[in-house]
């Protein structure tokens, strides 16, 4: 059996609002684009014929297109933020650390250095 797959693509708008995008911009309404695959099986075999006809809820609730990118930029800049000044304050443990070796290390040598001598 040779597989057909189907793709569709769907802009969905919100009733009642102009489809030109001019106002779309001024009125900060949304158009939701999405796709979706679908697949035909001609003749299912017997194991999966039952999986095909079986209806059940995909998801929990309605799912909501409206999306606040603003809120999200927000978000967004505020794990960016604390994220660096980990990454800042790590940084700085590391120098400590590091220059504590090196006094360290330098201390050894000198101790070594009169030993041998």
């Amino acid at each position: 059996e040779r597989p057909v797959t189907f793709f569709h693509v769907l802009k969905l708008f919100q009733t009642g609002q102009p489809t030109d995008h001019n106002s779309l911009m001024k009125n900060q309404r949304t158009v939701v684009s999405e796709f979706y695959d679908e697949i035909i099986f001609q003749d299912p075999t017997q194991q999966i014929h039952p999986m095909l006809t079986m209806t059940r809820q995909i998801s929990l609730g309605a799912y909501k297109h409206e999306t606040d990118f603003e809120d999200k930029k927000k978000t967004s800049l505020a794990a960016i933020k604390e994220a660096r000044t980990k990454i800042q304050a790590e940084i700085a443990e590391m120098k400590s650390k590091m220059e504590l070796a090196k006094t360290t290390s330098s201390k050894f040598k000198d101790e070594i250095i009169k030993v041998q001598k």
